[in-house]
């Protein structure tokens, strides 16, 4: 991996853009001083992300844009980028070449672009902190650098290391880590803090949610028991209600049967009366007592018959005619006067016929024949009216029922609407008491918010005074600790000095002024710079005059000690005053030290006389050296430039008496402030925490009067929707009422209405009762008449019947005899006539005999005909009397059982409408208290370990258990539910923040170990090669590089001890500036061989090296650009030499640098 190219626009002097392409090996940049050459490195430095305006050598990091030059004006930003080669895959990015640019505005802001796409610039460090480029930038080494870096502390020589073997990575990590560890502290307190103010809180919260968990339960338990015990009584009426609805269904059924059977039995009343009535029994007796003398007759007929029959035969025998003739002609007679007299009635009976048809034709007349069918529709309207009588009565009943139950009704909606005007003025009142609650503990809320202000103002006062006590305190603890520090540092150095002056054996001696040390007093930073322009005088003490001074030599060497003396009565006169250098930087030593008395002052004058403090580094004190040799140069690290060419570098001066007694004033000052401090920070700790706590307590009182204000804000919201469901409630009441008082009316009014008719309905009954009765009567008369008119005809008609039978038979007769007679006569005139004329009347007589026999038959079966139909006739008679007696009898008995039917049937409908209404009221009240359907509360079981006779007490004494309770937090099982799992949540998130820290702690230890380890390599490495690239540029000489504490490398700091060949000096600031230099890149490079990167700048490194040490470096830098990237920027001849590519850099007139470039081949090396 190398810089493959550099493209430059608005960076610096380089105004026009400027690309330059790099290639591996060693690069040299050449140029007349001030064209731009170290402008290519910033450039460098900068687009790899450089912060500090001082890294690119400005003083504000805008200054790096072009300002303008010539005619030229200044640009408004600046650009660099980078591409790098990536083939080897160095960077982690799978891309054979990486661009990196960066682009400032003059307005500030900075961008960074990754192949185009911007990033971050962490981003960007990160990835070529893993390329070997640190963030430091130790592959850039500047002007001025390389004596720094043996000058720096050995800590930050430790961080060049740290960072070339990529630790600042595992640095920032393990920062970033304790970032998060000390911010996860902080969270672990205020879990821990809300940990334990959640398990308080939970405690009373759980208390309540027992209390709110048991009133559930019981409240549970009462529904249940109000269900169940609402749902029996709902079951036992509703069985009272189908028992009383079974028995007022058989009791209309009993009474409609026992209508239908009265209806039947007056049908069949009606329907015997109104039967044909049958011949009476005399009358029948009268035809039988006809017929048995018909029969005789006719029996005698036949004997007689036959006893003519026997006489003509025996005339017929005995031939005797006459007798026979005249017994005919008697017979004749006979039988002419019996025809004669039949046919006379017959002609009455023909009268009688006549006037039974006239009779009949009157009766006619007079029937109505629509009687039966009148008296039908008279039935029909009278059971139509029966019908509709009982529907009125079951209406007037229903809607008595109706008006008591509606009554009964309104009686319950008035005691609803008084409870719902009482709940109602009582949520009104209680809203009211929550509004006006609202209002004070708003106010109190109001109060305390500004009570607690006032306390979070006074305590962040408190917390920053704390703090600014705090930093005082630390600053005063810092203070105090460094100037006893300083004290134990001076007062060691003071004595050590003083024992090496015998500063305390001299002291009792007259004219002892006392140590050098002690009677001056040195500005900080300027003791190491006094030391080295006294030198050994440090160590003198100092007498008024000779005498005493020649006293102080004499017990010295008495007392066989050894010291210097110096005498300053000889410095009395006034010294001259300093060489004047106006213009430059140097200090004046004289300045910085100040001590007491017009001698010691001239003293210090004259030793002091024309002696400078160079600020800057050794170089520049040679430098200042040779302009002017005739005056003394000292640096602040103790080195010495004298005219006498005497060039040292001396110890640092620890301390002065005058210093110790103002840093013991200083002590005493910081110590009395710092006590001072301590009692302010102890009271203000105090206070604060009183404040603290105070506030605490407000807080929780306001967090209290919050939660209690939170709580009752949505009181008005539920109290006002229960007004406006109560109000609802009362509204649908009055419609309800409203309804009510309309059905009531609507049924007084049906009421009105159905009593007249019912009376008009009771007199039609009536009057229709009437009409059937006078047609019953009527019906009477005409059955009379009918059936005696029925039994004329019948009397007639077998009077007739009987008359023409006899009249024919009589006419037989008669003719039978005329024939006989006639025969007879003519038998007289001729026997032979008589004889056949005899058996004639023989043949005539049997004729007369059979036909009289089988009348004779006829008339007996008639006779036993009409006595057995008059023995019916007589049973039937006394059957109708006795059924009819009997259907009499049973009506009556009907109308008694429908009378007591009725009454059953009345009470039974008001029993039923009773628990009709008492079942609706109990269903209204189950909805309107329970909030259930019947059919519900009728199914609610009863609640286990209760039976049903405990039901009612058990419900009294869970009542009583509820109103022990007493006053109860409804939401506190949601809110312990709340705080449980916010407490779960919290320990949770506790042990989250544990396990992350410990975690954390294993990171931060994992860190360290790697880092260790990483160290110790590196470390190793580069002490290695420290050793050998030392080795090969000092041959001869030894170097090494060692820990200051090997126990802890991470804190440690890296020093470097060398051993130059011929030299016994191993304190590098007394080696030379080029001997410096080589240390210094002998230390950086044994780190690039150790952990290489992929390209080094070198910035003027070698300016301060002779020939022969340069030769050597070129060695080094030829051997590292085999295998590295090596820009140099030189003004060495030598050094261009061993270049590969030539860049040679001017700036022309138009203020803007240009870069040209020449490869050199090794014909053109050797031409330089």
């Amino acid at each position: 991996m190398f810089l493959r190219s550099l493209t430059i626009k608005g960076f610096k002097s380089f105004a026009d853009p400027v690309t330059i392409d790099l290639s591996p090996g060693v690069s040299v940049i050449v140029g007349p001083n001030g064209s731009g050459k170290s402008n290519i490195a910033d450039a460098i430095s900068w687009v790899l992300g450089a912060q500090g305006p001082k890294t690119v050598r400005s003083s504000k990091m805008d200054e790096v844009i072009f300002a303008g030059a010539g005619r030229r004006g200044p640009l408004g930003r600046a650009e660099v980028s980078i591409v790098i080669d990536n083939s080897d895959r160095g960077l982690e990015l799978d891309l054979s070449e990486v661009n990196i640019t960066r682009t400032l505005f003059r307005s500030g802001e900075s961008e960074y672009y990754l192949n185009g796409n911007p990033c971050r610039l962490m981003d960007l460090q990160d990835l070529l902190s893993d390329a070997g480029v640190g963030r430091q930038q130790h592959v850039i080494i500047s002007q001025g650098q390389l004596d720094l870096i043996l000058s720096a502390k050995s800590e930050e020589r430790r961080a060049v290391v740290e960072e070339s073997a990529g630790i600042t990575k595992f640095k920032k990590r393990r920062e970033r880590t304790e970032r998060r560890l000390e911010a996860m502290e902080g969270d672990l307190l205020r879990a821990e803090d809300l940990v334990r103010e959640v398990r308080r809180q939970i405690r009373p919260l759980a208390q309540q949610a027992a209390k709110a968990k048991r009133q559930l339960e019981l409240r549970d338990r009462h529904t249940l028991l109000k269900r169940y015990i609402a749902g029996s009584e709902m079951r036992a009426l509703e069985s009272v209600a189908e028992a009383a609805a079974k028995e007022q269904l058989e009791s209309e059924l009993a009474v409609l049967e026992i209508q239908n059977e009265i209806y039947r039995v007056d049908q069949a009343i009606t329907a015997w009366e109104g039967e044909r009535p049958v011949v009476g029994a005399d009358d029948l007796f009268d035809s039988v007592t006809r017929s048995e003398a018909l029969t005789e007759r006719l029996r005698s007929t036949v004997t007689l018959a036959k006893q003519k029959r026997q006489t003509l035969a025996d005339r017929l025998r005995a031939n005797d005619r006459s007798t026979v003739i005249e017994s005919l002609r008697d017979e004749l007679t006979g039988v002419s006067t019996e025809l004669s007299d039949i046919e006379g009635q017959i002609v009455e009976l023909a009268s009688n016929l006549e006037k039974l048809e006239s009779d009949e034709a009157r009766f006619k007349l007079e029937e109505t024949p629509e009687i039966t069918d009148l008296l039908q529709e008279l039935n029909d309207r009278f059971s139509e009216l029966t019908s509709e009588n009982g529907l009125l009565e079951s209406r007037r009943s229903t809607l008595a029922e109706t008006v008591v139950r509606i009554r009964s009704q309104k009686e319950g909606l008035e005691s609803r609407k008084s409870r719902f005007h009482g709940q109602l003025a009582a949520k009104r009142s209680e809203l009211n008491d929550v509004n006006v609650r609202i209002s004070e503990l708003s106010e109190q809320l109001e109060q305390k918010s500004s009570q607690y202000a006032l306390g979070l103002k006074e305590e962040k006062s408190l917390r920053q005074q704390l703090d600014e006590v705090e930093v005082q305190y630390s600053g005063y603890q810092l203070e105090v600790n460094s100037l006893m520090a300083k004290v134990a540092a001076y007062e060691a150095a003071i004595e050590e000095g003083r024992s090496k002056t015998q500063a305390k054996a001299l002291a009792q001696l007259s004219g002892f002024l006392g140590a050098l040390v002690d009677v001056i007093d040195i500005n900080s930073g300027y003791e190491s710079a006094f030391a080295a322009a006294v030198q050994n005088l440090v160590s003198s003490v100092l007498t008024k005059d000779q005498k005493s001074a020649l006293a102080a030599l004499i017990y010295l060497k008495s007392h066989n000690l050894h010291g210097s003396v110096i005498s300053v009565s000889q410095y009395a006169r006034n010294a001259t005053v300093d060489v004047e250098l106006p213009g430059l930087p140097f200090i004046s030593l004289r300045s910085q030290v100040s001590t007491s008395g017009i001698e010691l002052s001239n003293f210090f004058d004259l030793i002091l006389l024309n002696t400078f403090v160079v600020p800057g580094s050794l170089d520049e004190a040679i430098d200042y050296h040779r302009k002017f040799p005739q005056l003394i140069f000292v640096t602040l690290d103790g080195e010495r430039l004298g005219p006498d060419g005497l060039w040292t570098a001396s110890k640092p001066m620890q301390g002065t008496g005058l210093a110790l007694e103002r840093t013991v004033n200083a002590l005493k000052t910081s110590e009395n402030a710092f006590y001072a401090c301590e009692a302010d920070l102890h009271r203000i700790r105090d206070v604060s925490s009183l404040a603290s706590a105070a506030s605490d307590l407000v807080r929780q009182e306001t967090d209290g009067l919050r939660e209690e204000l939170a709580r009752l804000e949505t009181l008005p919201e539920r109290l006002v929707a229960d007004i406006e469901v109560a109000m609802s409630e009362l509204e649908n009441l009055r419609r309800e009422e409203v309804g009510l008082s309309q059905r009531e009316a609507d049924a007084a009014s049906e009421l009105d209405i159905l009593g007249p008719q019912l009376r008009e309905n009771i007199e039609m009954v009536d009057t229709v009762q009437s009409q059937i009765a006078l047609l019953r009567e009527k019906m009477k008369e005409q059955f009379s008449m009918r059936k005696e008119l029925d039994g004329r005809g019948v009397d007639l008609e077998l009077k007739a019947t009987r008359l023409e039978q006899a009249r024919i038979g009589l006419a037989r007769e008669r003719e039978s005899i005329s024939l006989r007679l006639a025969t007879e006569m003519e038998a007289q005139e001729s026997s032979v006539i008589e004889l056949s004329g005899w058996r004639r009347s023989i043949i005539g007589l049997d004729h007369v005999i059979y036909r009289s026999s089988e009348l004779e038959m006829r008339a007996s079966n008639l006779s036993s005909l009409a006595k057995e139909e008059r023995v019916r006739l007589v049973n039937e008679a006394k059957l109708r009397s006795e059924r009819l007696d009997e259907a009499r009898r049973r009506r009556s008995r009907l109308e008694s059982d429908l009378d007591a039917k009725r009454e059953a049937l009345q009470i039974n409908m008001i029993r039923s409408s009773e628990t009709k209404v008492r079942l609706e009221t109990m269903g209204e009240r189950i909805r309107r208290e329970l909030g259930i359907e019947t059919e519900i509360a009728k199914s609610t079981p009863i609640p286990e370990g209760v039976s049903p006779t405990q039901a009612e007490y058990v419900l009294k004494q869970v009542e009583e258990g509820l109103s022990d309770l007493g006053p109860i937090n409804e939401l506190a099982e949601i809110e312990l539910a709340e705080l449980t799992e916010k407490s779960k949540f919290l320990e949770l998130q506790l042990e989250d923040i544990r396990t992350s820290r410990r975690d954390l702690g294993k990171v931060i230890r994992s860190i360290d170990a790697e880092m260790l380890q990483v160290f110790h390599s590196a470390f190793n490495d580069v002490a290695d090669k420290f050793s050998r690239v030392f080795e090969q540029l000092f041959q001869g000489g030894k170097g090494r590089l060692i820990l200051t504490q090997e126990d802890d490398p991470l804190q440690s700091g890296l020093e470097i001890e060398v051993s130059l060949p011929g030299k016994s000096v191993k304190k590098l600031s007394l080696l030379s500036g080029g001997e410096r230099s080589l240390i210094a890149l002998a230390f950086l490079f044994s780190i690039f061989e150790a952990r290489p990167s992929p390209f080094y700048i070198l910035d003027e490194v070698e300016a301060a090296l002779d020939d022969i040490n340069l030769n050597r470096f070129l060695k080094l830098i030829t051997s590292f650009g085999k295998t590295s990237q090596l820009l140099i920027i030189s003004h060495q001849k030598r050094t261009m030499e061993v270049a590969d590519l030539l860049y040679g850099v001017t700036m022309p007139e138009g203020g803007s640098t240009k870069v040209v470039s020449q490869r050199m081949s090794r014909v053109a090396k050797n031409a330089i």
